[in-house]
């Protein structure tokens, strides 16, 4: 069976846009964080709130920021400000690597978390600059499991436009379950190590996702919001359709793409692990 095939046969001609206009992204750490990650070097903190400019009472609230020489996002060092806001919105979180003493006091509070799942240990320190490995990333999965829900987020060619353990990564979310899969695909962002480089071809990109509906025939499937702009997107939106769950701010060619095929479109106006 094609991908597409497995797709409706689990999920229906149905499909849902997310445009997240009502989450707010709050960094923790403003503009700071410990490493000098290849991909980022602190560029996307620049797009997120700080405390001072958030609104308290948005639908929801992503938590995220920087991260330590560990990293960490510092989410139990805010413990009193994070239990203050779940009395007003509700609240998701980047988690990065965590201990179970991290979360185990937040979780109560938190609807889901996003976690970034590595499966190559060369890029876990040359991209993150980070000393561990696939080993650490499991661990921290498997924590974050215990305490509250859990949707990995697998960049692909994160490695500056390779493919590098995405394969890998895949394999161990079917050993270890997941309740959702949602993948990103890099970018290469100015002022940073990886600004020269390309993103990975789109055939390479959509053969991992065609892949993993077949993998996961009955688990929930997303295109997150990080992926190139331009041509990219509006090839890649397209070809997605019938493949995957949901798609965050889609592309017109995928409208037009749904509307070809006569789904269903259910849109959403948050964060697309709400």
């Amino acid at each position: 069976m094609e991908a597409k095939d497995v797709y409706e046969a689990t999920f229906g001609k149905r499909i849902e846009f997310v445009y997240p206009d009502l989450t707010q992204t709050l960094s923790l750490t403003t503009n700071e964080c410990a490493l000098n990650c290849a991909h980022c070097n602190r560029q996307y903190l620049k797009g997120m709130y700080t405390l001072s400019e958030i609104d308290r009472n948005a639908r929801s609230i992503l938590l995220s920021g920087g991260c330590d020489l560990n990293g960490r996002v510092p989410l139990k060092e805010n413990l009193e400000l994070i239990r203050e806001l779940s009395s007003k919105t509700k609240l998701i979180a980047h988690t990065g690597l965590v201990k179970k003493e991290d979360i185990e006091k937040v979780a109560p509070y938190l609807v889901s978390v996003s976690y970034n799942f590595i499966g190559d240990n060369t890029t876990i320190k040359e991209v993150y600059g980070l000393k561990k490995d696939v080993n650490d990333y499991i661990e921290s999965y498997l924590i974050l499991k215990q305490f509250v829900k859990v949707y990995p987020h697998i960049t692909i060619g994160i490695h500056g436009g390779k493919i590098r353990g995405e394969k890998y990564a895949l394999s161990i979310l079917k050993s270890l379950g997941t309740e959702a899969i949602v993948f990103n695909v890099f970018i290469p962002t100015p002022n940073t190590l990886y600004y020269d480089k390309e993103p990975p071809k789109i055939e390479e990109t959509l053969k991992i996702i065609e892949n993993a509906r077949l993998d996961f025939p009955n688990t929930p499937i997303y295109l997150g919001c990080m992926r190139p702009r331009g041509i990219y997107k509006r090839v890649l939106d397209e070809q997605v359709v019938g493949i995957v769950n949901r798609i965050v701010l889609p592309a017109s060619s995928a409208m037009k793409k749904v509307e070809e095929l006569n789904y269903e479109i259910k849109k959403r106006e948050e964060c697309c692990i709400l």
